[in-house]
């Protein structure tokens, strides 16, 4: 997918997941099935935390054109659009259309759905010139960790995509910065959310009523799928630290971020995410290695003892998914579907995020 996300129409991932760990796993993800945008709002607003203005339709099918376009004049460009079904809708999934640059674009995108009776829409400004994108994850302790992506790359942030270091960071301090924007927007950020447990998703850019570019909040979650960022946060503490020490020195064939902890030992299968006839090929043990995982390789989840990715960071779905499921999963490695070897005898060490060939 582009950097650029404009036009891009969004599934939740998050759900997807949630709907074949149940299937193959019998384990429902700690999440809402639904979100209503409406509702998310009215939570960053009781939080005193910056949002893009919105504006909400109760049904689809009872829009007028001509409302529609009073809407997108009044919010300005760009504009996104969410769709939620209503309460009582099990059959039907949220779905998204992202930076939309004119008025017939999304009108075409409302009437493209199935049953726009059944959903509520909700339209909102999408900042432009966007500088970065970010998720962070807060615990009701108040330690954190947040992630961020340079230009409009959300979708691939969370799906795993991408390569990214974390900033952590407690009630009083930021412990770590991430090397990947500038520390000014991390202050910025840290201010913002340092005594606010949850899950965010935010994005840097500028909005028709706002010419300075700010940190604006998208979304957030309170569920308890979130609760492990205690322990999370703790051993990457531990882990930056130990990259900083004279130990850290030591030859490991494969190293990257822990991002469920936990250790395991077997024999490596390389399976990349757009090999969908390879996923039959792992067998109950194996460590799966891979570019990065996704949605339908859940079957293959259930089989492995370990996981190891090319790509991906700590807050990503993915790994979410692993932290949920107590498998050891280290993420952002950059060569290990290189380095590593069908049939190799490995030892992972999520804690470290170090892996041995045996």
């Amino acid at each position: 997918m582009s950097k650029n996300n404009k036009g891009a129409q969004k599934t939740t991932s998050l759900q997807a997941w949630s709907k074949l760990t149940e299937k193959y796993f019998g384990k429902k993800l700690r999440i809402e099935d639904r979100k209503d945008r409406e509702i998310i709002y009215t939570l960053l607003k009781e939080r005193n935390l910056p949002y893009e203005r919105f504006f909400a339709f109760k049904s689809g099918n009872k829009i007028e054109k001509d409302d529609f376009a009073d809407t997108i004049t009044d919010l300005g460009l760009p504009y996104w659009i969410s769709a939620t079904p209503k309460l009582g809708i099990e059959d039907l999934g949220r779905v998204s259309k992202l930076g939309l640059e004119s008025e017939k674009d999304g009108w075409n995108f409302l009437q493209s759905l199935e049953r726009l009776e059944d959903y509520k829409i909700i339209v909102m400004q999408y900042p432009d010139n966007i500088e970065f994108k970010g998720t962070v994850v807060i615990s009701k302790n108040l330690h954190g960790v947040a992630e961020f992506v340079l230009g409009d790359q959300h979708l691939q942030l969370i799906a795993g995509l991408v390569l990214t270091d974390p900033m952590l960071f407690d009630e009083k301090r930021i412990i770590k910065y991430s090397n990947t924007v500038d520390k000014k927007y991390q202050k910025e950020l840290f201010e913002l959310v340092h005594n606010r447990a949850g899950h965010y998703e935010f994005q840097c850019g500028t909005t028709p009523d706002k010419m300075d570019k700010r940190i604006i909040f998208f979304d957030f979650n309170d569920e308890l799928a979130y609760e492990n960022v205690d322990s999370l946060f703790k051993d990457l503490v531990a882990f930056y630290d130990y990259k900083k020490s004279e130990t850290a020195d030591k030859d490991f064939d494969v190293k990257g971020s822990p991002a469920s902890l936990g250790k395991a030992k077997g024999k490596v299968k390389i399976v990349m995410s757009n090999d969908i006839k390879s996923y039959s090929t792992v067998k109950n043990g194996d460590i799966l290695v891979s570019d990065v995982t996704n949605p339908d390789m859940t079957p293959v989840m259930k089989k492995v003892s370990a996981i190891i990715t090319d790509m991906g960071g700590v807050t990503s779905h993915a790994a979410i998914v692993t932290r949920e499921l107590k498998i050891p999963c280290i993420v952002g490695t950059r060569n290990a579907t290189k380095i590593l070897k069908n049939g190799m005898l490995v030892e992972v060490d999520a804690f470290e995020g170090t892996v041995k060939i045996i």
